[in-house]
């Protein structure tokens, strides 16, 4: 016995290779045979056993011609040395002097052969003898005596698998895996034997499909089959294997159905049996061919499966057509000569059905391609059938011998069989890739006609009634849901695949399953998720497709929307809902989905997984963790805080309810706080549910996700809802809500699973608080369309309008005012929303406010208007917007401060709007600085007192600074006494008014601070 270590040599990896050297590497691709069988390697052991021994000792290399190659069963002694190489200085001799070189994958024969050429090398096999000294036998494509030159070498073959025991062999132990299948089926087909030919093309096709998908499980095979070349191979094999143990059945059905058609065929063949070559214009040098031709076609109901009985026709027409001189390709043949071969053949040849053989193999072959010389020959046998059928061949015996009539018939029907790739399916999957619905429905329609059939009487079974009764079930142009292209592919994986979301509803409702696989184990939600689908994702879901189905790398459709970043898709699969998706599933890597956005970096995967449960101590078959897996300082920070406990769902940087430009300042208060939340732990059970639900609607809406906000809130398409809605109620317009339109356009705001259009967190914060707050006006307008309340309050008692004016969102301030929105409400700190907007200093939303007659005049709690504000922010446009629009420029806030107060404070910084101040306060700019401030007299002095006796109570401090006070107010009242020591220059006074007012804006809580001292000191002084 031999041990073997087989050893594939795999196409090149070099572009430049011309079609020759192409040919040659899918022949090595996909050339294999059992070398103990071969007769040249059998004859060599048999006749010089002692070169087996030798050849051990060198550690040479024996040649072994393939299989196929071979023309002669005897060879001499002395021929085999020419196979046997010894190594030396440069390359390899022969044992009979012949120097051969190996380069490339090529021999390459030098001195001593007839001329220069190179053979092929299709494997390498290394053997052992019986001391266990090894040699090598490199597997080559023809004999090296053979003088042939390249011109005139044949293609390779298409296909290496000749016979069942071929695929056998080359399945091997798999085949087992198999059997049970084609069992199943088996026992399936007995029960539903009746149904229509497009069931069973289906299911034979599933069958098919679901083979291939359990032997690309196997690791080895997997590996094996990433070379497209190696994964046709093993397609052929599984259909060759499956087609052989379900041929009774599947064959016996069709040649049922075509009974009657053989029969008609046959009564035609039956009448043409006197025409001769010569009558038909079979040319001389084919003429020598046809009996071996008749022969190797008298094997074709031999065959077990249309794959074989394809390769049976190629022989037929390969043998009918070689030539003395050179064997060329089927195309090669002139369609004249070609016809007129076939025409004998078929007439000659007693096959009783061809028509059965026809359609079993158009309609059962699975695996070949529609351009292939394969799909050629059956096009030119079925066009050669046709002109029998249309009596062509019965006007030839009244013509002239040796012509036939109508050759454009022919050669038409060959061209258009030949050319046409639009099969039913792949027309049906054009249709869906342009989303054309209509078509859709009408092509898987077409097999369900309800109209009256008309029979002989109510229990006729002739073929007539038979086939009206079986409808259009019985052609195999109709498609159905459950039909499938050569990736395994059904209508619903090809609707994921485009992206095509309106189609889902109907290819569901005409019986699509959600969950059908390819041979790669892929489902529709996996093909949606890798394309980053969202809707599609959705509507999936909602028809129960699996979110923990596992394709044969052992992804989910969670891994591959997080190995392709979209973030969308993950929300779609975690918000559904997170107890049946399974965040910590691994890959055949040990790979979890967290472990995939890590790798890639995709940080707002990796917190939407995190906030949803997801581990970060996973570690996968390498021993890593997504931790270890991140090249990213980010998205390290962020494993690392979930890691350690730290990771908080309801951060302030995570949450929704987060205003992207809330104020920090304490005297400008913002309508958004800044506690989240999401914080709250201790809640109920159900509260933390419902919690959670509000929260992934909020973070929906916050990134403009619609499709997930119609998901989570049931909505239906737009134009049925905009239909509803006018056929309800004559409106003012479609988003009014006026006291008249209001209750017509309140809907119900509580849907399935507790969320609505008015949910709100524990901020008060519903949906469109969130649209507004960032700024999504398509967002805001359907959610008013469905009901939500323009003027909901948060806690903090903003409304939508309050959040879109401070944060400058146009477009939204604009949509809920024509909503009639209440443009004056105040929010927790007195702030209407034209406050706000001059705090931002937004010249086209207070323009819009006031437009809409907002109170141009009213104060917040500490007794601002939007004219304080807009001056305190600096913004001239906007105070002289605000006094045109009728803003007062002498209302005195809490502070007693006017507008031209605080412009006073801002030292002179924006002299235009003190100037406009002015104007408006009726004083002439050319008056004193002084005299223009307009605080009343002892008011400061007054609240410099007061905040005294606020800040410390001991009685010296207090005793100390009612001093320090009383001089102060014998100054300001001009009382009698001394004069002061040197009068105070104007500068000076107004150093010490401006820190005065100053002392206003202290909140610190720890007396008085070194500057007010200097100046009660300085003021001692002076008096």
């Amino acid at each position: 016995m031999h041990a073997i270590i087989r050893r594939y040599y795999w196409p090149g990896m070099k572009a430049d290779i011309t079609k020759w050297d192409l040919d040659i590497q899918l022949l090595m691709a996909l050339y294999d045979e059992n070398i103990l069988k071969n007769t040249f390697y059998l004859a060599l052991e048999k006749q010089r056993p002692d070169l087996c021994s030798r050849v051990a000792e060198l550690h040479g290399i024996v040649l072994v011609p393939c299989c196929g190659s071979l023309t002669v069963s005897s060879y001499s002694d002395s021929q085999f040395d020419s196979y046997v190489l010894q190594p030396v200085e440069d390359g390899y001799q022969t044992l009979d002097g012949k120097e051969v070189r190996i380069q490339e994958r090529q021999i390459l024969l030098g001195s001593g052969f007839p001329a220069p050429a190179s053979v092929p090398i299709l494997f390498e096999e290394t053997f052992y003898n019986e001391l266990e000294q090894s040699y090598s036998i490199l597997c080559i494509s023809r004999p090296v005596e053979m003088d042939t030159s390249p011109a005139e070498l044949s293609p390779p073959p298409p296909y290496c698998l000749k016979s069942v025991e071929d695929v056998r062999e080359f399945l091997g132990r798999h085949a087992q895996k198999l059997d049970k299948f084609i069992h199943s089926f088996c026992q399936a087909f007995k029960e539903q034997e009746r149904k229509g030919l497009r069931h069973h093309i289906d299911s034979v096709n599933g069958l098919y499909i679901k083979c291939l998908q359990c032997l690309l499980r196997d690791s080895r095979l997997k590996l094996l089959t990433k070379q497209e070349l190696q994964l046709t191979l093993l397609k052929q094999a599984v259909e060759m294997y499956v087609h052989h143990g379900i041929h009774d059945f599947i064959f016996n059905f069709v040649g049922t159905l075509e009974a009657s058609q053989d029969a008609a065929f046959n009564k035609t063949t039956r009448s043409l049996q006197e025409l001769q070559q010569k009558d038909l214009g079979v040319k001389p040098e084919f003429s020598i061919n046809l009996s071996r031709a008749k022969r190797e076609l008298s094997q074709l109901n031999q065959q077990t499966s249309p794959l074989l009985k394809l390769l049976c026709l190629r022989r037929v027409t390969m043998t009918a057509t070689q030539t003395p001189r050179c064997t060329v390709s089927i195309e090669a043949v002139c369609a004249d000569d070609l016809l007129s071969v076939i025409l004998y053949l078929l007439v000659k040849t007693e096959i009783p059905n061809w028509m059965a053989n026809l359609s079993y193999i158009r309609n059962f072959c699975f695996s070949h391609s529609s351009k292939d010389e394969l799909s050629y020959c059956l096009s030119t046998f079925e066009a050669a059938v046709e002109y029998i059928n249309l009596g062509k061949l019965q006007d030839t015996r009244s013509g002239c011998p040796g012509e036939l009539n109508d050759k454009a018939l022919f050669k038409e029907r060959m061209r258009s069989l030949s050319q046409s790739t639009a099969t039913p399916i792949h027309c049906l999957f054009e249709h869906i890739a342009k989303g054309n619905e209509a078509e859709v429905e009408r092509l898987l329609s077409e097999g369900e006609s309800d109209e009256d059939v008309r029979m002989c009487h109510p229990l006729c079974s002739c073929d007539l009634c038979d086939l009206q009764l079986s409808g259009r079930l019985n052609d195999p142009s109709i498609v159905t849901p459950f039909s499938r292209d050569e990736r395994g592919y059904t209508p619903l994986h090809a609707a994921a695949i485009c992206g095509q979301a309106q189609l889902i509803d109907l290819l569901v409702c005409k019986g699509a399953t959600a969950n059908a696989t390819d041979y790669h184990a892929l489902t529709p939600l996996h093909l949606a998720c890798q394309r980053g689908y969202q809707g599609v994702t959705l509507l999936l879901l909602h028809y129960k497709a699996n979110t923990d189905a596992q394709d044969n790398n052992g992804n989910t459709p969670l891994h591959l929307a997080c190995m392709y970043g979209h973030e969308d898709c993950v929300k779609a699969l975690v918000y559904y809902d997170v107890q049946t998706c399974r965040l910590d599933l691994q890959n055949d890597k040990g790979d979890t989905a967290l472990h995939l956005a890590s790798r890639w970096g995709y940080e707002g995967i990796i917190q939407v997984l995190l906030e949803n449960g997801a581990s970060a101590n996973v570690p996968n078959k390498s021993k890593d963790s997504p931790l270890q897996c991140a090249l990213n300082s980010k998205i390290l920070v962020l494993l690392q805080s979930s890691q350690n406990g730290r990771h908080c769902r309801g951060s302030r940087v995570d949450s929704p309810s987060r205003s992207p430009l809330a104020s920090d300042c304490s005297s400008r208060r913002s309508s958004v706080s800044s506690n989240s939340s999401l914080g709250s732990e201790a809640k109920p059970e159900g509260e933390r549910v419902r919690h959670r639900e509000v929260e992934k609607l909020l973070r929906a809406v916050a990134d403009g996700d619609v499709e997930m906000v119609r998901y989570l809130l049931e909505w239906m398409d737009e134009e049925e809802e905009e239909g509803e809605f006018r056929s309800e109620a004559l409106l003012c317009h479609p988003l009014c809500q006026c006291p008249n339109c209001g209750p017509t356009q309140k809907l119900s705001v509580l849907q399935a699973g507790t969320l609505g259009v008015n949910s709100c967190n524990v901020d008060g914060f519903t949906p469109l608080h969130v649209a507004a707050l960032h700024g999504h006006s398509a967002l805001a307008a359907q959610l008013i369309r469905h009901g939500a309340s323009i003027n909901a309050r948060t806690n903090q008692s903003a409304t939508p309008l309050h959040l879109a004016s401070q944060n400058s969102h146009v477009q939204v301030v604009r949509l809920l005012l024509e909503c009639n929105a209440k443009l004056n409400k105040k929010d927790h700190y007195g702030n209407t929303p034209l406050m706000l907007a001059c705090l931002c200093g937004n010249m086209e939303t207070v323009t819009i406010l006031l437009q809409s007659k907002a109170l141009v005049n009213i104060a917040n709690l500490q007794g601002n208007t939007a004219l304080h504000e807009a001056v305190r922010g600096g913004h001239q446009a906007l105070v002289e917007l605000l006094l045109r629009a009728g803003a007062s420029p002498g209302l005195r806030n809490k502070r007693q401060r006017t507008p031209l107060d605080c412009a006073y404070e801002l030292g002179g910084k924006n002299t235009e709007i003190l100037r406009a101040l002015q104007k408006a306060s009726g004083l002439s700019p050319d008056d004193e600085p002084i005299k223009l401030l307009s605080v009343p007299k002892g008011a400061l002095a007054h609240s410099f007192v007061q905040r005294l006796r606020l800040q410390d109570h001991s009685s010296s401090r207090r005793q100390k600074v009612a001093q320090s006070i009383s001089r102060v107010q014998q100054m300001k009242k001009g009382s009698s006494g001394s004069p002061p020591r040197c009068s105070p220059t104007l500068n000076q006074v107004l150093y010490c008014a401006h820190c005065l007012a100053q002392l206003e804006e202290r909140e610190a809580e720890d007396g008085l601070c070194p500057p007010i001292l200097s100046i009660v000191k300085y003021l001692m002084d002076w008096h």
